[in-house]
């Protein structure tokens, strides 16, 4: 959305920034034009600079749980990498933007992100709650945390001093925190590459695979309601010899999928997950459940496409491809919100 506000933001001289296009529209349709969606996904850092060309300050409004406080760390440190000033908005617990502005309207939560405070003041106080600092050991991992922080300030005069604050307040001699946030900085530019770890099947999706090799009396609806690609990875193969075996009207085997795919490691993990058993009480109380949520997954692994091609097409200064790519988006999070509400089957039409 940045292409959207970027004249509020040359106006405003500041960002404030939401997890979802939820908040987003709930905060334009409260008249508050300086707002920006990460859309589900992580700030990358050219998107931290492409909203620094706008922006001198970026303030991070997520929701109010573990997760929106985790992924309000992870996008200040690239946004204060970036050399943009990153403030965040404590709202109260069971909130998100969109809620807030419901139900207390905009005056109210814009005196909340007048009363932000700065990134490190806020990840200070959370780490006075977690570590008791009177402590050794409990100083020790505070000074780890907050060097973390501190190191990814990319404007070397904010970043001294904050560490001549942090150190102060957390009772550390100043070139001591001072040594601890230089070899952080630079771990961070020789550390090794992760390799991700393998990713688990999505519940749901474990859910309907047990259905359709195991349950017959349901199978034919999970066929029906279900599309393939709603299935991720490899285990879409296993879905999809399923479709053809259920359509010819037979159960499918292991043996089916092994036959078709060759596939020793997909038979594999397909074989633990149909180890886990299903009978079919079970089966009955989990389909309309596992149906929709592999719907909303689908949804959103959608949205973190279009989301992706949104800053492709920012990159390469496409405003017309952004704008159509922009209302497809809105599109997909109406349609996510409508599922999110639902709690029964939703019919036959798929998606």
């Amino acid at each position: 959305g940045i292409s959207q506000a970027r004249e509020a933001l040359r106006r405003e001289g500041e960002a404030i920034v939401v997890e979802g296009y939820t908040d987003l529209l709930r905060l334009f349709s409260a008249g508050i034009e300086n707002a920006v969606a990460v859309a589900g996904t992580a700030f990358t850092p050219h998107q931290a600079g492409l909203l620094r060309r706008y922006a001198e300050r970026a303030i991070l409004c997520f929701d109010a749980d573990r997760a929106g406080s985790e992924a309000a760390l992870r996008g200040g440190e690239v946004l204060s990498e970036a050399g943009l000033e990153v403030r965040v908005v404590e709202l109260p617990p069971g909130h998100d933007p969109d809620s807030f502005v419901r139900e207390e309207g905009r005056e109210e939560f814009l005196r909340m992100v007048g009363n932000s405070k700065p990134l490190v003041e806020h990840m200070l106080e959370k780490v006075r709650r977690t570590e008791d600092i009177s402590s050794v050991e409990g100083r020790r991992r505070a000074a780890k945390a907050m060097a973390e922080v501190l190191s990814k300030i990319g404007d070397e005069l904010r970043r001294d001093l904050w560490t001549r604050r942090v150190a102060e307040a957390l009772g550390l001699r100043e070139e001591v925190l001072r040594k601890v946030v230089e070899r952080r900085g630079r771990s961070e530019e020789t550390g090794p590459v992760k390799v991700p770890s393998r990713q688990t099947v999505p519940p749901a999706q474990r859910e309907l695979l047990k259905i359709l090799f195991s349950v017959p009396e349901l199978a034919e609806r999970v066929v029906e309601e279900v599309e393939l690609d709603a299935f991720e990875g490899r285990l879409r193969s296993a879905a999809k010899v399923a479709y053809e075996a259920i359509g010819d009207g037979r159960l499918p085997t292991v043996s089916d999928v092994l036959a078709e795919t060759q596939d020793e490691g997909l038979v594999e993990e397909l074989a633990g997950i149909l180890q886990e058993g299903l009978d079919e009480e079970r089966a009955r109380k989990v389909l309309a459940d596992s149906i929709a949520s592999v719907r909303r997954e689908k949804i959103r692994r959608e949205i973190e496409r279009v989301a992706g091609e949104i800053r492709e097409a920012e990159e390469a200064g496409d405003m017309e491809r952004v704008d159509a790519l922009y209302s497809h988006l809105m599109y997909l999070k109406r349609e996510e919100a409508r599922l999110v509400r639902a709690r029964h089957p939703l019919g036959r039409e798929g998606l």
